[in-house]
């Protein structure tokens, strides 16, 4: 069916393709649909993009490992902050340019919104290194809001070393200038430290 992008103009291809029941049923199909859009996408005009991009920002029509996904619903495979996020699944992954997906608005990124509101979600022995070092490789793509939210936002847990490695108690949380580093002048000193596993060693100086 693809002979149908040589006799309409891909704006009205695309709007065609959308329609059809394949296109909401079959992976595979819809794979194949977006590799030949992505193909004329990248040589078109602007005015093309734009026409294409607001009937494809509407649409399921990018494949993901939770199944079929609207655009701004899904994470390139380098986002892997969480286990679950929906992210960019198509069997020959060459085959649909990155650009175009992140010009339809796939995300290389999880919202603050999204990282705040599931931080239950994170496993604290150690997701909590992983969010710091998540955090450090976008900050500059974080927005001066959210810098300032996430420095109001309660999200470290302080060492407790009463506490057995394997207990289930809540922990509080606390905000990052409510913490000190780890070293043994400040345990000393009481002051509460920052739960930092042992098996990621702390670098003072260091992004994070």
């Amino acid at each position: 069916m693809f002979e149908f992008l040589s006799e309409l103009s891909l704006t009205d291809w695309v709007k065609y393709v959308v329609s059809l029941d394949e296109f909401k049923n079959s992976p595979a199909f819809v794979e194949r649909f977006m590799s030949a859009v992505s193909r004329q996408y990248l040589s078109s005009t602007k005015a093309v993009q734009t026409s294409v991009g607001q009937v494809l920002t509407a649409e399921n029509c990018v494949v993901t490992r939770t199944g079929l996904k609207r655009p701004s619903e899904s994470y390139f495979k380098t986002v892997t902050l969480f286990d679950d996020l929906p992210t960019v699944k198509f069997e020959n992954p060459k085959s649909v340019a990155d650009s175009f997906l992140k010009a339809l608005g796939v995300r290389d990124y999880v919202d603050l919104q999204v990282v705040f509101s599931r931080l239950a979600d994170l496993k604290w022995d150690s997701d909590h290194v992983q969010l710091v070092k998540y955090l450090v490789s976008v900050q500059d793509k974080l927005s001066d809001g959210e810098l300032g939210r996430l420095r109001l936002t309660s999200v470290f847990t302080k060492e407790q070393p009463e506490l057995a490695a394997d207990s289930t108690e809540k922990r509080p949380r606390f905000k990052a200038s409510e913490l000190y580093a780890p070293s043994e002048t400040l345990r000393g000193l009481g002051l509460p430290i920052i739960d930092w596993p042992g098996k990621v060693k702390w670098r003072t100086g260091s992004d994070e």
